[in-house]
C-alpha cells in the first residue's frame, strides 16, 4: 500500500512542541481574563478598597464579568487537562513545565475570585 502513512510511536517534535506551548497560551490567557475579570468586579462591587464605578458604568459591566468567570474558568480547566492529556508526549522537563503552567495559572483564576 504506497502512499498510505504508517503511524509511528511518536509524533513529531515540532507537533509536540506546538501542542505544549497552545496550552501555555491558553493557561496565561485564561488567567489573564480571569485577573481582569475580578478587578472589574472589585470595582462594581467597591470591595477591598476599590474606587466605586458610577451606577450607569456598574450596570455596563456586571454581564461581562460573568462571561469573564465562566470562559476564564473553562479556559483554565482545559488547559489542565490538556496538559494531562500531553503528559506521556515530550520531554520530562517540558511535560512538567506545561502541566505546572496550567496549575499555576489555575491558582490565579482561584486567587482572582477569591476561592484561595
Amino acid at each position: 500500500m504506497t502512499g498510505v502513512p504508517v503511524p509511528t510511536e511518536q509524533p513529531p517534535k515540532i507537533l509536540l512542541w506546538v501542542a505544549h506551548m497552545a496550552v501555555w497560551i491558553l493557561a496565561g490567557l485564561a488567567a489573564r481574563l480571569s485577573r481582569t475579570g475580578s478587578m472589574l468586579e472589585l470595582h462594581i462591587t467597591g470591595r477591598n478598597g476599590a474606587e466605586l464605578a458610577p451606577q450607569h458604568v456598574r450596570e455596563i459591566l456586571t454581564a461581562p464579568t460573568t462571561e469573564f468567570k465562566a470562559i476564564s474558568l473553562a479556559g483554565v480547566v482545559a488547559a489542565v487537562i490538556l496538559a494531562l492529556v500531553l503528559w506521556r508526549q515530550g520531554a520530562r522537563a517540558l511535560r512538567w513545565l506545561t502541566l505546572s503552567m496550567a496549575g499555576v495559572c489555575l491558582l490565579i483564576y482561584l486567587a482572582g475570585y477569591g476561592f484561595g
